[in-house]
């Protein structure tokens, strides 16, 4: 259940707006992701063209919500792992692959402009995947 809209204005560098808002059912809580496109992929041996994938560029949570439109803001996240009462807090890391270094090219420019689409993940969808 999820629907495609689009960033129409960027605020500041943590907040942007999106085109939904109460007449699509954004809710405070939802999450946004920003979508974009990769430069195509090319297969190496045969050179044909293979298309390009999504990528994510952002997460953002919905923290205003009017009738056509929602404000959108990043995480907040924490820099400081310990205290002297408790103990440290741990952190997952994705496992990464034994590749070549050379041959990373990523997946393209993960810059937020106007007009990146917008996918919401309702707040009840998210919280079951999370």
């Amino acid at each position: 259940m999820s629907d495609k809209y689009r960033v129409v204005k960027i605020i500041d560098d943590t907040s942007l707006i999106i085109n939904a808002g109460t007449d699509n059912s954004v809710e405070i809580g939802d999450v946004m992701e920003i979508h974009g496109k990769s430069e195509t992929i090319f297969d190496p041996e045969t050179k044909e063209d293979l298309g390009k994938i999504d990528i994510v560029k952002d997460s953002l949570k919905v923290t205003k919500v009017y009738e056509k439109m929602c404000v959108c803001e990043t995480s907040y996240v924490s820099n400081y792992f310990s205290t002297l009462l408790s103990s440290p807090l741990f952190a997952s890391t994705q496992k990464k692959l034994d590749v070549e270094p050379t041959d990373i090219s990523g997946t393209g420019d993960k810059t937020i402009r106007i007009g990146d689409n917008a996918i919401l993940i309702k707040k009840t969808t998210f919280e079951t995947t999370n």
